[in-house]
């Protein structure tokens, strides 16, 4: 199974620490399980909202508050692997 790093354009707070890269690992069915491929693939941010904490180190609440950068970057980022 393949995984990126991906660079934030807007670095994430965690309690002690700074998140500035996500590794995404590339989503497997379970992970796409009960999500819509074509609007995942969209970016819709509903999908995405489930789908970033199957497939990286995010929590669901780091996802919700995640920067328009940052969820643009990722959301482009999954797209290349449904892509390969």
């Amino acid at each position: 199974m393949k995984s990126k790093k991906v660079t934030l354009p807007n670095p994430i707070k965690r309690r002690s620490s700074t998140l500035k890269t996500v590794t995404l690992n590339e989503p497997s069915v379970p992970a796409l399980t009960g999500l819509e491929i074509t609007a995942v693939v969209r970016g819709d941010t509903q999908q995405l909202c489930i789908l970033l904490p199957r497939i990286s180190e995010l929590t669901e609440t780091e996802v919700k508050k995640l920067s328009f950068k940052n969820i643009a970057k990722l959301s482009m980022e999954v797209t290349t692997f449904l892509g390969d």
